[in-house]
Parts: structure tokens; sequence; C-alpha cells
């Protein structure tokens, strides 16, 4: 029934502004706490204006770690992350929009507002693609202020852990692996413009720097993301963000090691599989796969041909202080 009203209800009104694939009226049915944070999300959030905001544009590729990057970033006060899929910045910007594509759903909004809010965070995955869009072409939209992040992983760890998921869209075939490499070089090649052409307002996040030192490595980023030392020093540990569920008005509980309702089968997950906003970052994760265990020959030959051999044997022996004894934009350059 959900689905149905899904596919009526965007023929009638922008997708994007109903956002019911993400409304909880369609799981939970209508109640006073839905109500409630309708009200407040409209009295919150009704008068956006996109021009005012900064718009931060955070690319990478499906279990990249660019829910973890942004996690650490919608703790602070001044920023609001949304989840995967593209956001229009000139149409799609309202106060649903807040209340149903934050990352982290209806628990998204917490007590932000638009008094606090000066940046906007926009999750965009499979970056190629996106990177095309209008918003994000550096010779369009030239009365918005944007900026562009690159949320860069060892590209061989991202295939594993694609490849462990099961999916079948990314199993480690050499169909897949001429795909993403592709896509990867591309995202490469653009960043290396990007950076060329609009320094100030590009940066890239290495996720195994990030890991080692979450506060170090937004600490550096700040000053060209124009957040000040007072918002950083503002912002909590992301599992402290959670003041209650937006679903239940409940204060949360650890249940199973995942956030959830007190009284409900309801726990706090977002974007990317349902992202555990307990998980901290841990270097240990990102390298516990042994890369030449786990890849077979012939993908290697693949990832070669289209990578180089440089970079892919670069890579390959990624011990934790290859990353962070580099600036992560020399990555691009290997």
């Amino acid at each position: 029934m959900g689905r149905l009203i899904d596919r009526t209800s965007s023929r009638l009104l922008p997708r994007r502004w109903l956002a019911s694939r993400f409304d909880p009226i369609f799981s939970d049915g209508l109640s006073r706490q839905w109500l409630r944070m309708n009200i407040e999300a409209y009295r919150r959030f009704r008068g956006i204006r996109p021009r005012d905001m900064t718009h931060l544009g955070l690319f990478s590729f499906s279990r990249g770690g660019s829910h973890l990057f942004q996690s650490s970033l919608h703790a602070v006060p001044c920023c609001f992350c949304f989840g995967e899929g593209s956001i229009n910045i000139e149409t799609d910007l309202n106060w649903r929009t807040f209340l149903c594509r934050g990352m982290y759903h209806f628990d998204s909004i917490q007590d932000k507002s638009l008094t606090s809010i000066t940046h906007l965070v926009y999750n965009n995955n499979n970056s190629p693609v996106h990177l095309d869009r209008r918003d994000w072409r550096e010779d369009e939209m030239s009365g918005y202020r944007r900026k562009w992040i690159l949320v860069l992983r060892n590209p061989l760890r991202i295939l594993l852990s694609q490849n462990a998921t099961r999916k079948q869209k990314w199993r480690l075939t050499e169909e897949w692996a001429c795909q993403f490499s592709d896509w990867f070089e591309k995202s490469r090649r653009r960043f290396l413009e990007l950076l060329a052409h609009k320094p100030k307002d590009t940066l890239v996040v290495c996720i195994e720097k990030f890991a080692a030192g979450p506060g170090e490595t937004l600490a550096e980023v700040a000053s060209q993301l124009d957040l000040d030392a007072k918002q950083l020093a503002r912002s909590v540990r992301p599992v402290e963000f959670f003041r209650l569920l937006g679903r239940t008005g409940e204060k949360p509980v650890v249940r199973d090691g995942v956030l959830t309702s007190p009284t409900r089968d309801l726990p706090v997950g977002g974007w990317g599989g349902g992202f555990n906003p307990l998980v901290e970052p841990d270097p240990d994760r990102l390298y516990r796969d042994d890369l030449a265990a786990n890849i077979p020959k012939e993908i290697l030959i693949v990832l070669k041909a289209r990578l180089g051999n440089a970079v892919v044997e670069y890579f390959m022996n990624d011990r934790a202080h290859r990353f962070t004894d580099r600036p992560a934009t020399s990555l691009l350059e290997l």
C-alpha cells in the first residue's frame, strides 16, 4: 500500500517535497508524534533560503567511508547532512526535506534549526554521476556558495567491502572491476581539475587518516569549509547527538549494540545500509582484510590495466602510516 501511495503522490507533487518513501507515516501510521514532528520541522525550517547557505558536496563510492565522515559533520551545530540521493539545491530544499531526507531520517533534526545552520552537506555516492549534475558543475550555479569534498578510501578495499555485502551488482568480477576503475579514474581526473580551478573550494579527505584521528582531520579541513573553532568546540560525538527518537519522542537506549527505542523495535539507523551511529572510527576495521589473499590475480590484472601498476602497487601495501604521512590530495597524483 505504501508503494502505491508513494508512486501516486510523486505524480501529484514533487517527490523531494513529499519524501513519502522515507516518511514513517507509511509504516507506522498517523500518530501524535508524527504530527508534532511535522509541525516542529515546519516551524524551524520553513524559511530556508538556499542562497544564504554554504553547500558541501560530499563525493565518494558506496562502502567508501562517506557516512563515517558525514556523521562527524552532522554533529557540528552549524551543519545539516542529507542522506544519499540527489537533491536539487534550487528546488528541493524545504522544511520537509530536513524532516525526511536527513542522514538519519526522522531522527536527524534533534535540536537543529535555521537559526544555527549555515552549512548543508549532500552525500553523493557514485561521484562521477553526481558530478555531472548541474548542482555540482563548476561553471554553473554561480550565485551559490559550493564546496566539493572527495572522501577517498583505498579503492582495493572498497571493492572488497562491496563484495562482502553479497549484493549481486558488487560481486568481485572482472566486469565490475572495469566499471569501478573507470568511475574511480573519472573522479580522480575531475577532482584534479577542481583543485586546479577552485583550490579554495575543493578538498580531499582520506578516510584512513580520518579514522586514525577524526578530531584532528576535522580541525585540519575546518578553515577550508568555513567552520570556525567555536563550532567545532560545540560538536559532540556522533552517538551523543541523539537526545530523542523522532518517531517516538523517547530517549534512545543501547540494545544489542544499537541505539534504539526503549519500548519499540525502532533503531536509529542512517543511510548506507542502516549506518549505526554507535560505530566509532576504527582504523583496524579498515585493514582487517588481507588484500593479497582476497583479490584474485585476474582482478589485479584488470585494475593495473585501468589504474596503472604504480597506483595498484601503492594501495596493495596500505600500511596506516602511508596515508597519515602525506597530504590526501597527493593520493590523486600517484
